[in-house]
This record gives structure tokens, C-alpha cells and sequence, in this order.
């Protein structure tokens, strides 16, 4: 009997915190600050029941993380945020392939380091292949690196696992643009131009400079 009610509150305990962290991934999904920081509410909640729910702090990275890439909040601030639970994430669940997508987050757009932002997507995707928010990320860096049939495959990728999203077609209609005006330049002997990271959709005017 008191195995069974050990077992019972267990479950309900992981219950309570799994409801927790999917409620912080609706809340983040938005994208808005209100959003973004409601989700940050409901992931710190899943953490106060689970404290190793490694799921939990790859939501705050990402949450973090989107904050200071919108300018909701000052970059110095928000990404030493996001890469502090991204490795607590990573130290609790190293085959967590959400973990390693926030990781690489960080390094593409606050660190600008593309290679470890690249090792950190293909550890993702050689996890969950499945993973489309990896596959969507890794298709930003590969852009940012002039790599653009790469780019597209990803994003295509992306495409075919998150078929109801809209951002990886925003993202694949860049990634065009950005291939027909490297053609463009190399038919016309210039320089080739890389270009930059897109934002996400609505916010094109946000969140490419680091304070």
C-alpha cells in the first residue's frame, strides 16, 4: 500500500510539472514579451515541482534567449541567461536534443560563433531528425555561413516536420532571396553577399545588435 501511494504521488508530482512546461511551450510559441515571459513563469513552476525536469530549463533558454533576440530585454542580460540553462539543461539530460537546439541558439546569435552554433544543431538533429525547431535553426546558421543549398535543404526539412508553422516558410522564402542574389552577384563578377540571420516574422526590424 505505501508502495503504491509513493508510486501515485510520483506521477502526480511529474504530472504536475509536465502540465507546467507544456503550458510555458504554448506561452513561448507566441513569440510576444507577454508570452515569452509568462512562459518563463510556467517553466520556473515545472521546475519548482521536478527540479531536474531538463526540459524545464531548455524552455527558460529558449524563452531567455528570444527575449534578448527581440530586444524585449537587453542581449548582455538575456543570453548569459539562456546559456545557463541550456547547460544545466544539457548537464541534467546530455541526450536531450531540445537542449542542444538551445545551446546552438546561443552561439549563432549572441556568441556568433558559427561552428560550435553548428555542432550544437547536429547534435540535436542526430538525436530527434524529427526535431523541426533544430532543423529550422541549423538552416539560419548554415545561411549566415553562405552555405545556401544547405540552408534551403534544412529549411525544407524543417518544413516537412512542422508543416502547420508559418515561420519556416518565411524562413525558406529568405533563403531563396538569398540564393537568387548570390547568383545574381557572381553573374555579375561581384563580391558575394552572405547576408544576415532572418528575423522572426514580424519583428524584422528587431534584434540584430547586441547592447
Amino acid at each position: 500500500y505505501r508502495f503504491t501511494a509513493a508510486v501515485r504521488a510520483r506521477d502526480r508530482i511529474e504530472s504536475d510539472a509536465w502540465r507546467a512546461y507544456l503550458l510555458g511551450r504554448n506561452a513561448w510559441a507566441g513569440r510576444s514579451e507577454v508570452g515569452l515571459r509568462s512562459a518563463i513563469d510556467h517553466f520556473r513552476e515545472a521546475l519548482e515541482i521536478d527540479p531536474r525536469l531538463a526540459l524545464a530549463h531548455s524552455g527558460l533558454a529558449d524563452s531567455y534567449a528570444a527575449l534578448g533576440y527581440l530586444s524585449h530585454l537587453a542581449p548582455r542580460d538575456a543570453f548569459p541567461k539562456a546559456r545557463d540553462h541550456a547547460d544545466r539543461a544539457l548537464a541534467i539530460d546530455r541526450s536531450l536534443a531540445e537542449a542542444h537546439a538551445s545551446l546552438g541558439f546561443v552561439e549563432l546569435y549572441f556568441n556568433w560563433d558559427w561552428d560550435r552554433a553548428e555542432t550544437a544543431f547536429r547534435s540535436a538533429i542526430a538525436i530527434d531528425p524529427d526535431n523541426g525547431t533544430a532543423h529550422q535553426w541549423y538552416s539560419t546558421c548554415l545561411l549566415a555561413a553562405g552555405r545556401l543549398d544547405q540552408s534551403l535543404n534544412e529549411i525544407e526539412t524543417a518544413q516537412r516536420e512542422r508543416s502547420h508553422r508559418d515561420q519556416e516558410r518565411d524562413d525558406r522564402d529568405h533563403v531563396e532571396d538569398q540564393r537568387i542574389a548570390h547568383e545574381r552577384d557572381v553573374a555579375l563578377d561581384l563580391e558575394p553577399f552572405h547576408g544576415y540571420p532572418p528575423a522572426p516574422r514580424r519583428q524584422k526590424a528587431k534584434g540584430r545588435r547586441r547592447k
